[in-house]
């Protein structure tokens, strides 16, 4: 395999790594509302202790096979010239990025982006947005949007934002506005509480969040931003007339980050709504009001994938108020393979200490045979692979 590794900072281009260095980024903190190796958190919506915060990454090393030039990055087989930054197999000029020819086979390209760095405006919450694209598969044409849930970065979910993109698609992986939890945001207040929030952090409201913090600002701005880095790699096809292509959209979420996906879906239409152990959203043991509103995206699109210990009985009556749990049974991932009966609903009963963070975090999802984290398939087929 060969990868491109562009790290995109405020100041610029700062570093290149091989696909095996780590991130010269500090954990910050729990991912998800989960806990890092040593401890195991609760849910948005139910509460639980956080878990212990993550450790700073190591330095990054030299991409595969190129060396940086003055001022630029290296790419797989490339060599950046002065100021310069690697195309796909190809070597940049001085000053130039590299054309998109390149090496056959393509790459797969990961950017680290602070939010900052494409509007700023936004001044707060500045953890790096992961942003990858896998040019060795046909592209999609589509986007998908990964939101972390409470506390969480992008940083930490990386195994999940590569298999998305193996799917052809475009993939980000965005940090916003997470903090606190919903439970404690609405914590002794009425259920239509949830609702308030979500809308506030996806649009800025002005109650707690304003417009440029929003969820909705934060894609478009850094898609804009990569459109302007990269006018060939098709960024640009998401964000027409200053506003979001939604229909060309799909959104994935895990606890907090899910339940802002369900009511994106609710209020567009998008290509899909991928909710992973959420939303949580009750009050007086009752779903909160929003859940069960009539939603723009039609059911086809919703799929969703808990883990069974997570409280999945409930979690099934969720969406079954949602109307996606008539297009098939739920299936078990530990015991199938994909297309999963072509059902919308997936599971896995997976033994672990962490059964909320376990469908996405990277250091509580383990690896198969092959090294792979053993919800690679699943996680393509949520997204949507050879569409």
């Amino acid at each position: 395999m060969r990868y491109l590794f562009l790290l995109l900072c405020t100041g610029g281009l700062l570093a290149c790594q091989s696909n095996d260095a780590k991130d010269s980024t500090a954990d910050m903190g729990a991912v998800d509302g989960m806990a890092g190796a040593d401890g195991m958190a609760g849910e948005d919506g139910m509460g639980g202790p956080a878990g212990a915060g993550g450790a700073a990454g190591s330095g990054g090393a030299a991409g595969s096979g190129g060396a940086a030039g003055s001022g630029g990055v290296a790419g797989a087989g490339g060599v950046a010239g002065t100021g310069g930054e690697a195309g796909v197999g190809g070597a940049a000029g001085a000053g130039g990025v590299a054309g998109g020819g390149g090496m056959a086979g393509g790459v797969l390209m990961r950017y680290i982006i602070p939010a900052n760095a494409a509007d700023p405006n936004i001044t707060e919450f500045l953890q790096p947005n992961y942003i990858f694209l896998d040019t060795r598969v046909a592209p999609q044409n589509r986007l998908l949007v990964f939101l972390p849930g409470s506390n969480g970065n992008p940083e930490r979910l990386q195994k999940f934002l590569e298999a998305a993109a193996s799917t052809g698609a475009h993939v980000i992986g965005l940090k916003y506005n997470n903090q606190p939890s919903l439970a404690r945001l609405c914590r002794d207040q009425e259920s239509s509480c949830y609702e308030t929030t979500r809308l506030d952090i996806i649009y800025g409201n002005g109650v707690r969040v304003d417009q440029a913090h929003s969820i909705v600002n934060r894609v478009k701005t850094l898609v804009q931003h990569l459109h302007g880095q990269h006018p060939d790699q098709g960024w640009g096809q998401y964000v027409q007339n200053d506003e979001l292509v939604w229909n060309l959209i799909a959104f994935a979420g895990h606890s907090q980050g899910g339940g802002h996906v369900g009511l994106i879906a609710r209020d567009h239409v998008i290509h899909r709504a991928i909710m992973l152990n959420s939303p949580s959203d009750a009050g007086g043991g009752m779903p909160a009001p929003w859940i069960s509103d009539a939603h723009m995206t039609p059911n086809e699109s919703y799929y969703a994938f808990i883990h069974s210990g997570d409280n999945g009985d409930r979690r099934l009556q969720v969406y079954g108020l949602f109307g996606f749990d008539t297009l098939g049974a739920p299936v078990n991932v530990d015991e199938n393979e994909p297309p999963y009966d072509n059902t919308h609903i997936l599971f896995t009963e997976l033994e672990t200490t962490n059964a909320h963070g376990v469908v996405i975090g990277d250091d509580l999802v383990p690896n198969d045979a092959n090294g792979q984290p053993v919800y690679a398939p699943a996680w393509r087929y949520l997204v949507g692979q050879g569409e």
